[in-house]
């Protein structure tokens, strides 16, 4: 009678754990959701209790026509690195919404870089731009060290939406993009 007690716990417990690990990047992006829209009460202390310390710092990435300023949003323990560019705006990495996500983003568990790319603050159409975020994700996925696998994501905002997703497309890229992400871009 006791075996049959203890075989019933293990099964109840491999189950649980079963579903723990199927529900949990559901978990996962539903607290990334609540705490993107600002949510307050219950629902919020238990998204916040999924929170992982993230630090901020300035970094400088190298490319040939000379050194992209860049700000790093490194998560305490990453699961993936990913290259957040904002669209157009004047403020470029200092945009407050553009901040605000990448904090949210790294407060997820994904560490976050964000190219200052002078294009775009000076509303310079260029395909200055879409180099900038090729090389960028690169030097990400190649050099930094931020991506131990060498695949990184690509996330444009607006305008850089479209230009993430080209920039995905090219030789120097092929292999190293883990997912393209394109929040409002623009499809023309």
């Amino acid at each position: 009678m006791r075996s049959v007690r203890v075989l019933r716990t293990l099964i109840v417990v491999v189950a649980l754990a079963a579903v723990w690990l199927f529900l949990r990047p559901f978990a996962h992006g539903l607290s990334f959701v609540i705490r993107a829209a600002e949510m307050h009460g219950v629902a919020r202390r238990i998204a916040d209790l999924d929170i992982h310390s993230e630090q901020e710092r300035e970094i400088a990435i190298p490319t040939a026509r000379g050194p992209l300023r860049a700000r790093v949003y490194a998560a305490r323990s990453p699961h993936r690195v990913a290259l957040l560019t904002s669209g157009l705006h004047p403020s470029g990495i200092d945009e407050p919404r553009l901040v605000r996500l990448a904090r949210q983003l790294s407060e997820s568990g994904v560490t976050i870089v964000t190219p200052d790319i002078p294009e775009l603050s000076q509303f310079e159409i260029t395909p200055a731009i879409t180099d900038a975020i090729e090389r960028a994700g690169t030097w990400l996925a190649l050099e930094s060290g931020f991506a131990p696998d060498h695949a990184v994501g690509l996330m444009g905002i607006s305008y850089s939406g479209g230009l993430s997703i080209v920039a995905a497309g090219r030789p120097s890229l092929a292999g190293h993009v883990a997912y393209v992400f394109s929040f409002g871009g623009h499809d023309d």
